[in-house]
């Protein structure tokens, strides 16, 4: 008997929805609402437009410590690896879009996909 009072209410939820879109489906739940204590980290910052070393070690350097810059020789890109993996994401998130030695960069996860990177 319980099993179909259960296909019961299941179906009769389904078509409680069956109109409603897909954001207003999803269940007003602690685990919807719950937000990580720290971000997501994304170690290391992909910077793209400069490739000076130092600038980058510079404006990289007020929001962690800065374990190591790669720029490779002849590119327009660069990796910044900190040394605590979230101070990563506060510097992507500050950085993108502003100004570094002179240049407009845009800061990306180093970890994804990118076509300038690919080239390479």
């Amino acid at each position: 008997i319980a099993r179909r009072n259960k296909r019961t209410s299941t179906k009769r939820a389904e078509r409680k929805r069956a109109g409603k879109p897909k954001d207003e489906r999803r269940m007003d739940t602690w685990q919807a609402k719950w937000k990580p204590p720290r971000p997501v980290h994304r170690n290391p910052c992909l910077i793209i437009g400069c490739s000076d070393e130092a600038s980058l070690k510079e404006s990289f350097g007020k929001f962690g410590e800065v374990k190591e810059v790669f720029a490779p020789k002849g590119q327009n890109f660069a990796f910044v690896h900190f040394e605590d993996k979230y101070d990563a994401e506060n510097a992507m998130n500050a950085l993108n879009g502003s100004e570094i030695g002179g240049k407009q960069v845009k800061v990306t996860d180093g970890k994804g996909a990118n076509k300038e990177v690919a080239a390479w």
